[in-house]
């Protein structure tokens, strides 16, 4: 795999005085074949001139969107949503995978992840995967896995800072799963590319959850939609990257025919740069969203570089309306009608002449927080050639098979209090899934689910 290597940490920033230990970003998981992986990582796209979507940064004292730059012209039509917006912002969390090589000499990876129980962090497979290789064709081992909650998490100041420890990943059913109509053995990601990770998600297990204080985000089961125009959000963390890198990964025939591609890479470079405050802070990205017509996957244009595999992400029109509480359960167990009604329907992009995705300047007023953060989606890359970025929808039956197993069917009584806590979400999330869970879930644990869930209460959720 090609990935940018970082130099000696502490030749960039010297003084901190830290060991020289390098870290990388890195790529899509893109190629010819699982062990044979393109150069080619996120993607920021363009019309003309103009990025497509928008870039805001999250206030490193507040935690909440960095309101000057929300409200600069660009980015405007957004202001109704910046509590729905903060809201999504809690959950996520900076990952390093710390690697060694047999010489002993140690690397850093880096992606994003998120809460998404009291003791599970979600992130892309890819980014914890058991061995890296460099630049060089140096094979480095999966040593260990922190995370950093920080809105700043740079690599040179977390590893000393003694990040939250992750353990390893989880008992996967998906082993024992064989390759069916639900669980197909290629992602084609366009008519003659696959997306090489397959089932490219994890839970990982948070060594001591009691330390950290950050909430958990809640699965929406995404309803189908035909509009191409409706807003998504990706909350990562990008990784650092040279110009020579970010060229080569997003301003490759990017450039419009009247300017010279080498200036327009540059002011591109330098736009993106300033917009994410020299990157390793975390950010919310924006932009359209379109369903794979495959029934797979979900793409979109949120402006996004390396180091954002594994971002929360969640499409704005999928949201339910904000509850008035979060005391919401009933005697009958959880309804699924929590979802039936969007939070918002209005799309906040239009087509203007020659851009199809502009953003629109709303004049609706804002927008409560809904209860909980929720998403839809795990952001894991993109590929400059189909002109989209790559997400695992919370519809793709195989995440739904591991989210039930490792979430709703877990003994630990903080998560069994979570799921009672959010169980009409949760219900509402599990009830398009039943007919895949009926056919890999042994008996007890359907019948598990239904109390949790459904407090006993759906007859079906056993029969074929």
């Amino acid at each position: 795999m090609k990935s940018r290597v970082q130099t000696s940490s502490s030749a960039l920033y010297p003084d901190l005085g830290v060991s020289s230990h390098a870290f990388v970003v890195d790529g899509a998981q893109v190629g010819t074949s699982a062990l044979v992986q393109s150069d080619a990582g996120e993607g920021i796209f363009q019309t003309d001139h103009e990025i497509i979507g928008a870039i805001l940064l999250v206030d490193s004292d507040t935690g909440r969107v960095f309101e000057p730059q929300l409200r600069r012209q660009s980015s405007s039509a957004l202001v109704p949503w910046k509590h729905v917006i903060d809201k999504h912002l809690l959950p996520v969390v900076r990952i390093f995978a710390h690697c060694k090589a047999s010489n002993g000499s140690l690397k850093i990876w880096v992606g994003s992840g998120f809460r998404v129980s009291p003791i599970h962090i979600l992130t892309a497979r890819h980014v914890v995967k058991s061995q890296h290789v460099d630049d060089d064709g140096k094979t480095y081992v999966l040593d260990k896995i922190t995370f950093s909650t920080r809105v700043t998490a740079r690599v040179v100041t977390e590893q000393h800072r003694g990040a939250s420890l992750l353990g390893p990943s989880e008992y996967s059913l998906l082993d024992q799963v064989p390759v069916s109509s639900h669980f197909p053995d290629k992602l084609f990601i366009t008519d003659t590319e696959t997306w090489n990770t397959m089932n490219d998600f994890v839970f990982l297990t948070i060594a001591s959850p009691e330390s950290v204080q950050i909430p958990s985000a809640i699965p929406l089961f995404p309803r189908t939609s035909s509009d191409e125009r409706h807003t998504s959000v990706v909350v990562s963390y990008p990784g650092d990257i040279t110009f020579k890198k970010f060229a080569e990964d997003y301003a490759q025939g990017e450039a419009p025919s009247d300017s010279d591609p080498t200036s327009h890479a540059e002011a591109l470079y330098a736009s993106v740069a300033f917009q994410m405050a020299n990157f390793e802070t975390k950010v919310v990205s924006f932009g359209p969203w379109t369903p794979d017509p495959r029934g797979h996957l979900v793409f979109h244009q949120c402006p996004t570089i390396r180091g954002t595999s594994g971002g929360l992400f969640v499409q704005l029109d999928q949201l339910p309306p904000p509850l008035e509480d979060n005391s919401h359960l009933s005697s009958s167990g959880a309804s699924a009608s929590s979802h039936d009604a969007s939070f918002v329907t209005t799309p906040l992009f239009e087509e203007t002449g020659d851009s199809p995705y502009t953003l629109q300047h709303s004049s609706i007023a804002p927008l409560p927080a809904p209860s909980v953060p929720f998403f839809t989606g795990i952001h894991v890359g993109g590929n400059q050639r189909m002109r989209n970025n790559v997400v695992f929808p919370t519809s793709f039956p195989a995440f739904a098979l591991e989210y039930v197993q490792h979430i709703l069917l877990s003994t630990d009584q903080s998560v069994v209090t979570f799921i009672e806590s959010n169980r009409d979400h949760l219900a509402s999330f599990v009830s398009p899934h039943l007919d895949v869970l009926r056919s890999y879930l042994l008996p007890f644990q359907l019948t598990t689910l239904n109390d949790r869930l459904f407090g006993g209460f759906k007859a079906d959720i056993g029969s074929g």
